[in-house]
């Protein structure tokens, strides 16, 4: 049996690929889990700020929260002031 967060990240990594976002019971069918389990993982994640559930149509998509910590992560690395040069020579050519 697949861990809860094991669980979590795969419905993370399955509403990647549906930007117009899915229902829960979708989630639950494409990933084997049951739609109970689904649904407390999305309320989790919904709480956490990680996806949102549109109140029209209960899908559930993605919020920007994930790629906000990207972008930090990428900036506490430093690659982002390695790379910057670069980016500026090649946007004057």
């Amino acid at each position: 049996m697949a861990s809860v967060r094991d669980r979590a990240l795969s419905i993370v990594e399955l509403l990647a690929h549906h930007v117009h976002g899915l229902p829960m019971s979708k989630i639950a069918d494409t990933l084997g889990i049951p739609r109970t389990a689904a649904h407390r993982l999305l309320a989790d994640l919904k709480e956490s700020g990680f996806v949102k559930q549109d109140p029209g149509t209960s899908q559930y998509t993605l919020t920007v929260k994930l790629a906000s910590l990207g972008l930090a992560y990428l900036a506490a690395t430093g690659i982002t002031d390695a790379a910057q040069p670069l980016l500026d020579d090649l946007a004057n050519e």
